[in-house]
């Protein structure tokens, strides 16, 4: 999924068009390929990494604003800040 997302944030940013496989619908799906709620049942597969990426932003600004942490790249993990 992140190299889909980073895929579609590049032709995003760069003004190109979109790789056909995000324009398909493929519904958010849960295990078992049921999708999640009816109302995601005909998202394209855009639309459910717009929802991801939501979601991933929404984890890392927690992180960031209510406990006081960043992320070091160079470990790759979170550290509480003084």
């Amino acid at each position: 999924m992140v190299a889909d997302l980073y895929q579609l944030r590049n032709e995003m940013a760069h003004g190109l068009p979109f790789h056909e496989k995000f324009r398909k619908t493929r519904g958010f799906l849960a295990d078992g390929d049921e999708p999640i709620a009816e109302e995601f049942a005909t998202f394209r597969y855009d639309q459910v990494l717009e929802e991801c990426a939501a979601f991933l932003l929404c984890g890392a600004l927690r992180e960031v604003l209510l406990r006081n942490r960043t992320f070091d790249i160079h470990t790759m993990s979170w550290c509480e800040q003084d």
